[in-house]
């Protein structure tokens, strides 16, 4: 019924009874107008529905395409070469509306190549700008905002069309730029430019981040501007990238020297020109004017500029990308303060919290060891990342502006703070991490681990046996001797900590190792072992017995041996007899009878023994 009313439409039919290719190739060989890209998307859409519903067929065109339609929108629609053809032909189908425009100016437009090709897309709007014609100018600007061209270079191929032509001169006249020169166009501007001062126009220039205009101001009326300089690179907004007024900041030669701006001189001024540029009585400008540019008052303006650019505007990357310009430009003395910016980015775009908001002045009042810290993320599992992303970097700057050695102590304090809750870091960056890349030697890593355990404050159970893994690693490790004799020492400090933590006397491995030579403390903490024998006598138990003597010599063998051996033997006999309990007494009978030899110094143990017995 529809192939006897319409021919096209039955030869459309037709072509989708073959496959999908040469559909296609048959498209591209006719003409692409209007209707053959209907009969296209029909087509298309034929391929496509034909296999999901046979039925298809005896719909109108129209719905059948406005249904393949509303399939292509479906993110999930699997992607056929139908699909995509059709969804082509629908972006043709958009742009026959700019395309019929064309046709009323018989430009001999080739309708698919303005379609596909951005290149002959460009070149036929600027085709229609070499025109007289204001209708055709205003179709260029149309089409121009359409596809995203470049409308400056549109105006100006008119204009240039007008000012050749051989009858158009007297046409070019601003009103014939649509929206282009009534905005651009102030008529009182050169006037107000020629009454004000030049420091004043220099200054609302900058403020515009009109940077070719403030450099031609310093350019041809340098001597009574230049003064104001840096002034002038003030006025410029915070957030405007150091780029747009690069060509306009101090530089110095490789020695430290400033470069002096270079004047120019187009001509002799006019009569009306001599007193041009020579009042500033009108401009409010506290500082003074600088009459000689030195190395240090450069360094220092750089400085002011780049912290108030990050305090004001809060973007730190335009106060690096100031510092980097200013590198570039032989600027000394601004290595500390680039470092710290770096590090302030690394902090800010690494938290959604509080830290996000943290100014450079708040940075550069934390310890260069707690920034560190601050760099780190406490997750275990992004911890190593965070160590090859951000404070290797960071360690490399520090070591550049103050040496090796004051690396080496800092990681030494970043580890120290980062173990005092948990020692699971240090664990974590001896075992799975190139600590070769953070540490010198086996002897340096050795001193971080020592100096790691002291610091540790927690003394929880699996906080041990890290400990003793993170020992056994760098002790297996190539060490001096020396080395390998504080390690074993570190195992002893342990294991009486272990001792002292199982009769609640809590202190830290740093206070136990600090007081190991220390009498009077390592008789304080001894006497608080023995001091236990209160609490565990009822009912007597020969074991605690038995076990607090190993404990007590365990612990002056390997740590107090500051306190004499006769001096234990005597606390844990002293508590015995002070406990009262028969069995505990008489158990003391066989530990004075083994020191026969120093009798005399029992003379006291005996005498109350006997007593109490």
């Amino acid at each position: 019924m529809i192939f006897g009313v319409d021919s096209a439409l039955a030869l459309t039919y037709l072509l989708c009874l073959q496959d999908v290719a040469a559909s296609e190739e048959c498209f591209n060989n006719i003409p692409l107008t209007e209707f053959t890209c209907r009969a296209a998307l029909l087509c298309f859409a034929l391929h496509h529905l034909r296999s999901v519903d046979p039925t298809v067929v005896h719909l109108p065109p129209h719905q059948v395409i406005n249904a393949m339609k509303k399939i292509v929108q479906d993110p999930n629609v699997q992607e056929s070469a139908a699909v995509k053809l059709f969804t082509r032909h629908v972006q043709y189908e958009e742009q026959f509306s700019c395309i019929e425009q064309l046709k009323r100016f018989e430009c001999g437009v080739d309708v698919r190549r303005f379609i596909t090709d951005p290149i002959y897309r460009e070149d036929t709007v600027l085709g229609l700008a070499m025109s007289d014609s204001g209708e055709m100018l205003s179709l260029a600007l149309f089409l121009a905002d359409k596809y995203n061209l470049d409308v400056y270079q549109i105006v100006k191929q008119h204009a240039m069309t007008l000012l050749i032509g051989s009858n158009a001169p007297q046409k070019l006249h601003f009103w014939e730029f649509p929206g282009v020169a009534d905005e651009a166009y102030e008529k009182d501007k050169y006037d107000k430019f020629r009454l004000q001062s030049g420091v004043r126009s220099a200054i609302e220039y900058a403020r515009e981040s009109n940077a070719r205009a403030v450099e031609y101001i310093l350019t041809f009326h340098g001597e009574q501007v230049l003064p104001y300089w840096l002034h002038f690179l003030d006025n410029f907004p915070e957030i405007c990238d150091p780029k747009v007024y690069k060509d306009l900041l101090p530089e110095c030669s490789s020695d430290g020297t400033p470069h002096t701006w270079e004047q120019k001189n187009l001509r002799d001024k006019d009569w009306c020109e001599l007193k041009w540029g020579s009042y500033i009585e009108d401009i409010d400008i506290t500082e003074p004017p600088i009459l000689e540019y030195t190395k240090e008052i450069i360094m220092n303006w750089y400085e002011k500029r780049v912290k108030a650019v990050v305090e004001r505007s809060g973007l730190v990357e335009v106060g690096i990308e100031l510092v980097k310009i200013a590198l570039d430009k032989n600027i000394g003395g601004l290595d500390a303060l680039h470092c710290d910016l770096l590090t302030l980015e690394s902090i800010v775009f690494s938290y959604e919290d509080e830290l996000s908001y943290m100014t450079l002045e708040q940075l550069q009042n934390i310890e260069p060891a707690k920034r560190m810290i601050l760099l780190t993320s406490k997750k275990e599992h992004v911890f190593l990342s965070d160590l090859t992303h951000k404070i290797i970097p960071y360690l490399e700057r520090m070591a550049h502006l103050h040496g090796r050695d004051f690396k080496k102590s800092l990681v030494l304090n970043y580890f120290k703070q980062l173990s005092v809750d948990s020692i699971v870091y240090l664990y974590l960056f001896t075992k799975r991490f190139n600590w070769r890349l953070l540490c010198e030697d086996a002897n340096d890593l050795s001193s971080v681990v020592i100096a790691s355990v002291l610091a540790c404050r927690n003394n929880e159970p699996e906080q041990y046996e890290r400990i003793n893994q993170t020992l056994a690693l760098v002790t297996n490790l190539d060490v001096s001797v020396e080395m390998l004799g504080r390690l074993k020492h570190m195992d002893a400090i342990l294991a009486c900590s272990n001792i002292l933590q199982r009769y609640n006397i809590d202190h830290t491995w740093e206070f136990v190792y600090k007081n190991r030579t220390n009498p009077d403390t390592a008789n304080e903490i001894l006497n608080k072992v023995v001091a236990s024998i209160e609490t565990n006598m009822s009912p007597f138990n020969i074991q605690f017995v038995h076990n607090l003597l190993e404990d007590l010599r365990l612990l002056q063998a390997r740590l107090f041996q500051c306190v004499p051996v006769q001096d234990v033997y005597r606390k844990y006999v002293h508590g015995l007899l002070l406990s009262k309990n028969i069995y505990a007494i008489q158990h003391c009978e066989s530990i004075i009878s083994t020191s026969a030899r120093d009798r005399g110094s029992w003379n006291f143990f005996f005498c109350l023994y006997r007593k109490l017995l």
